[in-house]
């Protein structure tokens, strides 16, 4: 949620860490957006509906190759799933996790081991409640 390398923030903040009566070492919480659906192209789907200059979600999930290009014939499906892939596994900026609950899990343990956080504090910025709290549904479906 910044623009900061969160990695380094954090380290920064254990190195200046000192004990104290109210904490003895130092914790994190890392905030991660999330977009968790059934197939890899209906959460990319999802993610490109957020992805405005005004949620600052833009580089995330979207690629330069993206950028002016004309939409897709719904017969180019098979091509569609490839490139879709391909996004979901560049990782780009880590602010906004989108895939499968197999690739978002993938990506938040990678980010778990890279920033050495105690836990994360999810929200998905999907406007549809529906589709959000199914987004919610399926993370935790796919950590069980």
């Amino acid at each position: 949620m910044s623009d900061k390398n969160g990695a380094e923030v954090l380290e920064a903040y254990r190195e200046a860490f000192r004990p104290s009566s109210l904490m003895d070492k130092p914790r994190s919480i890392v905030a991660i957006g999330v977009i968790c659906a059934e197939t890899s192209e209906e959460a990319l789907r999802l993610a490109k509906q957020v992805a405005k200059p005004d949620h600052g979600f833009k580089a995330a999930v979207q690629s330069s190759s993206d950028a002016g290009s004309q939409p897709k014939k719904a017969d180019d499906d098979s091509n569609n799933r490839s490139e879709a892939r391909e996004e979901l596994e560049s990782d780009g900026d880590n602010r906004l996790l989108v895939g499968t609950p197999e690739q978002v899990w993938d990506k938040l343990k990678r980010m778990a081991a890279q920033y050495s956080c105690d836990e994360f504090l999810i929200f998905s910025p999907i406007n549809d409640y529906k589709k959000r709290l199914e987004s919610y549904r399926l993370l935790a479906k796919g950590h069980v």
